[in-house]
């Protein structure tokens, strides 16, 4: 069994977790007050060193890719492509969503989980459940007041959290859906890449991006100034 990294910062609430060579899994939550680009380094330095394994050892390194934070999601995808690069393993992104659905105890078939919300838009994907396995029924869309539709049908759950636009939030319920808070459990992201790394379904170092649904702040700011 190839020891496996995965990292969640696409919240404050993330954390990173390993898996040994014996089936072990080792998990270091971050300090929600702590910022990630100044832990994220050290956390996995101090999480291998206790399971008693070196960066060389590692398989392959999984990534919470979002949508979430601008900082903890540019920190961690970058940092999860250096060690790919750095120590030539396999790196695998994990949308967001996924790792928020597999973290929900209770197994359901199909939901729908909001992100990002903001204004009167969320980015919304749907998920489905097969066997234990959880995958994108419907591909992540920044989906606006009025325009959710078809989104919610055939879904009895939708997991938001406390920024969910309140037009979302009652189309929901009138339609009579369930709905949970989130959950972004970095053991949950490490199963997600256990499965991909089985399956050897590796992202081009490259090519991976976090996902973004909207321009950040800090480049609309930017590009204000430059054309101001």
């Amino acid at each position: 069994m190839s020891p496996l990294l995965a990292i969640e910062c696409s919240q404050r609430q993330g954390g990173v977790a390993f898996l040994n060579t014996d089936g072990t899994v080792h998990c270091t939550r971050f300090d929600p007050d702590v910022r990630h680009g100044d832990a994220l380094l050290p956390t996995i330095d101090s999480l291998l060193r206790s399971a008693g394994c070196t960066p060389r050892e590692l398989g392959g390194c999984g990534v919470s890719l979002g949508p979430g934070g601008f900082t903890g999601l540019r920190v961690s995808t970058a940092t999860c492509k250096s060690m790919g690069l750095a120590l030539g393993i396999p790196i695998y992104g994990i949308p967001s969503a996924l790792v928020v659905a597999s973290s929900i105890a209770e197994e359901r078939s199909k939901m729908i989980v909001a992100l990002a919300g903001k204004g009167e838009g969320a980015w919304l994907t749907g998920v489905e459940c097969h066997d234990g396995c959880w995958t994108m029924c419907r591909p992540g869309a920044l989906v606006s007041a009025g325009e959710e539709g078809d989104w919610f049908d055939g879904a009895s759950v939708l997991v938001a959290d406390e920024h969910l636009p309140g037009s979302l939030h009652r189309a929901a319920m009138e339609r009579g859906m369930e709905i949970l808070p989130p959950s972004w459990n970095p053991e949950a992201c490490l199963a997600l890449t256990r499965t991909r790394h089985g399956a050897g379904d590796a992202d081009q170092v490259h090519a991976l991006q976090p996902i973004y649904p909207r321009v950040p702040e800090a480049v609309s700011i930017w590009q204000a100034r430059k054309q101001g």
